[in-house]
C-alpha cells in the first residue's frame, strides 16, 4: 500500500511521541467527564439552583461541549501549518483553568463558568488530538492510533469513577458522628476534591504538548491536501462516518450506561443490587474498548463494524424479548430475569463498544478527505456528542411510549441498520493511504453521477 505523503513511520519514534500525547488527550477528556459527574451530587447539594439557573446550568457546559469541537476543528484547519500542537496545549491549559474556577467557586456565575470553560477546552484537546492522528499516522497504524483515543477516554472515566467513589465513601462513612453544618462543610470539600483531581491530568496534557510544540521535535507534516474532487466528495464519506456515529448512539451505547440502573431494576433486580451491577458496566466499557483498539488494524475495516453491530443487535434482541415476556405476564420479574437481562446488556455492551464505538472514531478520522478533514472532524465530533447527550432523554422517552420490550427493540434495529450500512456503503479503508480511501468510494458504488 502507497503510504501517506508526510506520515510518521508506523507506531515508532514520531509515531509513540503523537500516540501518547493523544492517548493523554483522550484521558484528560474522559478524566474531566467522569470527574464532573462523580462530582454532581454533592455539588447540587452545595449550590441550589432556582429558576432559570437550573436551566443555564445545564444548557451553557452543553453548548460549550457541542461548539468547541467545530471551533477547534476549523482553527486546526486554517493553521495546519502553524502548530496544532500549540492550539492543543492551549486547549488543555484553557480545560485546566476552568476546573480551578470551578473549584474555587462559591457562586453561580464562577460555577457556570467553571462548566463552560472545561467543555470547551476538552473538546478542543479531542479535536484536535483526531485531526492529528488522522493527519500524520502511517495507513498500517493509523487505524489502532485512532482508536487509542477512545480507549484512553473511557479509562480516563473510569478511573475518575474510581476516585470519586472512594471519596464519597469516606464523607459517607464519617456522616454518622457529623452533625448537619459539619456534613454540610464535608461535601462541599468533597465535590471540590473529585473535581480538582481533573487539574492534574489536564496540566500535564498542557505542558507536554506545550514542550513537544517548542522543542522543535516535529511530528512530520500533515502532507499536501490534494485537489478534492467538490463538496460531494466530502459530503458522502462525513455522512456516512457521522451516520455510523449517531447509529451506535441512538442504538443504545448513548443511553443504557446512563440508565442501566433503571433498566436492570425493572427487570427484577432490586436497586441497591441494580446499582452495583450498573458501576460494572464502566469498567466493562473500557476494558472492551481495550478490545476495540486490538481489533482495529488486525481485521478488515467492515468485518470489524459487522462483527460488533450483529452482536450488539443480537444482544438487544435477547433483552426485549425478556422484557416482551415480562410486559406480557408469560416471564416473572425476579432474580432470574434480572440476571439474564444484565447478561444480556453486558453483551451488548461489549460489542458495542468492541466493534462500532471504536469504529466510529477511526471512520471518522480515515473517512473525510484531506482538503477538509479537520473542519469535517470538528463538525462529526460536535454531531456525536449532541446525539450522546440526548440519547438518554430520548430512550427514556421510548420507554413511556413503547415499553422496554419496543424500545430495546427499536435499538436493535438501529444497530442491524449500521450492519447494513457497513455491508453496502462502507469500502474497505484498512491500509489505505488518504487518496486510496478518496478513491475507494466509487469502488463502493458511490461515485458521483
Amino acid at each position: 500500500m502507497t503510504a501517506a505523503v508526510g506520515a510518521s513511520p508506523g507506531l515508532s519514534g514520531r509515531g509513540v511521541l503523537l500516540a501518547g500525547l493523544s492517548g493523554v488527550a483522550g484521558f484528560v477528556v474522559g478524566y474531566a467527564s467522569g470527574a464532573l459527574k462523580a462530582a454532581e451530587p454533592y455539588l447540587a447539594k452545595s449550590f441550589v439552583l432556582i429558576g432559570a439557573q437550573g436551566t443555564l446550568a445545564d444548557a451553557i457546559p452543553l453548548a460549550a461541549a457541542i461548539l468547541s469541537p467545530v471551533l477547534a476543528g476549523g482553527l486546526a484547519s486554517r493553521f495546519a501549518q502553524m502548530g496544532r500542537l500549540h492550539l492543543a496545549a492551549s486547549a488543555g491549559a484553557l480545560a485546566a483553568a476552568g476546573v480551578a474556577v470551578l473549584v474555587t467557586a462559591h457562586g453561580f456565575a464562577a460555577i457556570l463558568i467553571g462548566r463552560a470553560l472545561v467543555g470547551l477546552g476538552s473538546g478542543a484537546v479531542v479535536t484536535v488530538a483526531l485531526i492529528e492522528l488522522a493527519d500524520r499516522m502511517t495507513p498500517a497504524a493509523r487505524g489502532r492510533g485512532l482508536a487509542l483515543l477512545p480507549v484512553m477516554i473511557a479509562a480516563g472515566f473510569a478511573a475518575a469513577g474510581a476516585v470519586g467513589d472512594h471519596t464519597i465513601g469516606i464523607v459517607e462513612h464519617a456522616a454518622g458522628s457529623l452533625n448537619a453544618p459539619a456534613l454540610a462543610l464535608v461535601e462541599d470539600r468533597a465535590w471540590r476534591i473529585i473535581a480538582f483531581s481533573a487539574f492534574y491530568p489536564a496540566v500535564a496534557f498542557a505542558l507536554a504538548a506545550g514542550v513537544v510544540a517548542h522543542s522543535g521535535a516535529a511530528l512530520g507534516g500533515p502532507g499536501p491536501a490534494g485537489p478534492g474532487r467538490g463538496l460531494s466528495s466530502f459530503a458522502r464519506p462525513f455522512g456516512l462516518a457521522c451516520g455510523v456515529a449517531i447509529l451506535v448512539q441512538i442504538g443504545g451505547f448513548g443511553a443504557l450506561p446512563e440508565v442501566a440502573a433503571a433498566v436492570i431494576t425493572r427487570a427484577g433486580f432490586g436497586p441497591g443490587r441494580a446499582a452495583h451491577r450498573a458501576d460494572a458496566l464502566t469498567s466493562v466499557l473500557a476494558l472492551s474498548c481495550v478490545a476495540g483498539l486490538v481489533l482495529a488494524d488486525a481485521i478488515p475495516r467492515r468485518l470489524h463494524l459487522r462483527l460488533g453491530c450483529g452482536g450488539a443487535a443480537m444482544a438487544l434482541a435477547a433483552a426485549a424479548t425478556l422484557f416482551f415476556g415480562m410486559e406480557s405476564g408469560l416471564l416473572p420479574a425476579g432474580a432470574a430475569s434480572g440476571n439474564a437481562v444484565d447478561c444480556c446488556l453486558m453483551a451488548f455492551l461489549v460489542c458495542a463498544a468492541a466493534g462500532p464505538y471504536v469504529c466510529s472514531w477511526v471512520l471518522l478520522g480515515e473517512l473525510l478527505p484531506r482538503r477538509m478533514r479537520a473542519a469535517g472532524i470538528g463538525l462529526g465530533l460536535a454531531a456525536g456528542i449532541l446525539t450522546r447527550l440526548a440519547a438518554p432523554a430520548l430512550y427514556l422517552a421510548a420507554v413511556k411510549r413503547f415499553g422496554d420490550a419496543g424500545t430495546l427493540g427499536i435499538c436493535a434495529i438501529a444497530a442491524l441498520v449500521c450492519y447494513g450500512a457497513a455491508s453496502r456503503l462502507l469500502p474497505e479503508t484498512r491500509g489505505l493511504s488518504a487518496e486510496e480511501v478518496e478513491a475507494a468510494f466509487p469502488r463502493a458504488g458511490i461515485e458521483e453521477n
